[in-house]
């Protein structure tokens, strides 16, 4: 890793004799860093990802994800259903045989508002030209979508591999319905199929607490416009507020014992959804050079062992 006057730099040198093999400098940054960060290349109008990504679990430099350990390989063309989820836009050029090529000029970084609410112009033009109208006017709002609509304008990044879509990637707005996305009544059966990373809708609609419930969806637990992650307490005020008095004698229905319980301060997202090893989502440990699953909190909320 090299620092320029220009930016951040990863290269690679030979073993045999030291000898610089390649160069590539970070242009784009994915990823908030909470668990990592991946490093993307302009070359010309074509990006690629490079092979070094940084793992904040373990604070070290770790190979990106599916790249061979120990041996320097060409860096990975980044298609647009990559970018689908960790940009708000990207235009392609649809240059021939090259799928990774766009207009860097239209690019926006970022998942900003307008991924979740819609085209948000008419909006601001409107709230600029009338500062004291406090009613959101001109732009979507969650409240008018249905139960559907709310689990897929998420499911469009958090369902991994299990999308298999005909649309133009960027194509998908909130509101819309995914003709092809898969929605099936997910159970203990396709458990096996359901990875920790990515298919969180999966997980999700696989459990007894979202099957028990008519109106659940991902912001009934999670607030996209708050960074949440790590805040257990919250979360589990979140599973008591549903489950307080639901137990046979009207208490949370729970069968560890209270004095436990409260030892783990009521932490509900600890025992019912815990980290669990990724199927598809490995890194290769810098330390011991080992391939090591990385660790996700499954959505597939129920009871462990």
């Amino acid at each position: 890793m090299r620092s320029e006057e220009d930016g951040f730099y990863q290269e690679a040198f030979s073993r045999l004799d030291n000898a610089l093999i390649d160069s590539k400098k970070m242009d784009i940054v994915i990823g908030s860093g909470t668990k990592g960060q991946s490093y993307l290349n302009w070359e010309g109008d074509d990006l690629y990802q490079l092979q070094v990504s940084y793992f904040k679990p373990s604070k070290s430099w770790v190979n990106s994800p599916n790249y061979p350990n120990g041996i320097f390989a060409p860096n990975r063309p980044i298609r647009q259903r990559c970018l689908e989820c960790h940009v708000t836009f990207a235009k392609s050029r649809n240059t021939f045989n090259k799928p990774h090529s766009y207009d860097r000029s239209q690019l926006i970084y970022g998942i900003d508002c307008e991924r979740c609410h819609g085209p948000g112009n008419e909006h601001v033009n409107h709230h600029l030209s009338n500062p004291n109208e406090t009613e959101a006017l001109y732009i979507l709002s969650y409240s008018d979508l249905s139960q559907k609509q709310r689990l897929q304008s998420c499911a469009l990044c958090h369902s991994g591999t299990q999308r298999h879509r005909e649309e133009i990637p960027f194509s998908f707005m909130t509101g819309d319905t995914l003709m092809d996305f898969p929605n099936p009544e997910y159970d203990s059966s396709s458990l096996e199929s359901l990875d920790v990373h990515g298919n969180q809708y999966g997980l999700l609609l696989a459990s007894a607490c979202f099957k028990g419930s008519k109106s659940m969806d991902c912001v009934s637990c999670h607030d996209p416009h708050k960074n949440q992650r790590g805040d257990l307490k919250m979360f589990n005020a979140k599973c008591i507020a549903c489950h307080q008095g639901t137990g046979p004698g009207g208490e949370i229905p729970c069968s560890i014992e209270m004095d436990l319980r409260k030892s783990k301060d009521n932490n509900c997202v600890e025992c019912h959804m815990p980290l669990t090893p990724s199927k598809s989502m490995s890194i290769y440990d810098s330390k011991d050079s080992l391939l090591v699953p990385v660790e996700i909190r499954t959505h597939l909320i129920g009871i462990y062992e």
